[in-house]
């Protein structure tokens, strides 16, 4: 637990089900020489359609960095001209692996925009947590958004 957030460290995540590569053990109390990031690996969907869809409400998930890692991959998207293409969607207040019902629409409208090929507004980058979760940009992101389209 650090400032009050109980968040799954990397050891546990290496010692439960295997989300990680069992290569990812070795950095498990070195994460700072990890040479990738969420953000990363988001990215490399680009330019398909991402949603993501998180949990405030069970900081074991870590919400803050769900929406910091996430809010920046959109920028991959950005720079490519369909920043529509990936969404976040994170709200609180319903059980692990519980699909929020209030989130919907946002679900409805990447499904038929990119399995149904219909027009729909996908444009979907949004938390409920308070004041961005304590996410500022410019303490993270030191360059502009290219234009590579």
């Amino acid at each position: 637990m650090s400032n009050g957030i109980n968040t799954q460290t990397a050891s546990e995540i290496v010692g439960e089900n295997v989300w990680f590569s069992t290569a990812f053990e070795q950095y498990v109390r070195q994460i700072p020489v990890l040479p990738f990031d969420h953000h990363m690996l988001a990215a490399l969907v680009a330019p398909r359609a991402l949603l993501i869809i998180d949990n405030t409400g069970i900081d074991w998930l870590g919400p803050q960095s769900v929406w910091g890692c996430m809010k920046t991959a959109n920028k991959v998207w950005q720079a490519l001209g369909v920043a529509d293409s990936m969404g976040v969607s994170q709200v609180g207040n319903h059980n692990h692996c519980q699909f929020p019902g209030s989130e919907q629409g946002d679900l409805d409208a990447f499904v038929n925009k990119f399995l149904k090929g219909q027009s729909t507004n996908s444009n979907v980058i949004k938390t409920d947590g308070a004041n961005g979760l304590g996410f500022v940009d410019a303490d993270w992101i030191d360059w502009t958004v290219p234009a590579l389209s």
